[in-house]
């Protein structure tokens, strides 16, 4: 599991990892997950696309990207948890959910 017990999440809650059949949603943590959530949604322009729809992004850089990730928009907010969405066959990192 990646979680950190020493990352402060800034959570009213204590995070968890939920599993399923095909995901696992892990609290996200940038210095483990950012790196390659950045690659899969920054690899092309048809990638880039899924920021159409989000109040933030796309990033210029993995830098801004991860700037973003430990910024005041998410961990000032203590009703806000991030959680990395990773396929259980291939251990991908493929995605961001939030709970808000």
């Amino acid at each position: 599991m990646s979680t950190n017990n020493k990352y402060d999440f800034n959570f009213i809650l204590n995070p968890v990892t939920l599993t399923g059949k095909r995901v696992r949603l892990e609290p996200l943590i940038p210095s483990v997950h950012a790196a390659e959530l950045y690659e899969v949604s920054h690899v092309n322009p048809e990638a880039r696309k899924v920021f159409d729809y989000l109040p933030y992004g796309p990033f210029n850089s993995y830098e801004e990207f991860l700037d973003f990730l430990n910024g005041p928009y998410i961990k000032e907010d203590k009703h806000t948890l991030l959680f990395c969405i990773i396929d259980i066959i291939s251990e991908k990192k493929i995605g961001i959910v939030g709970y808000v």
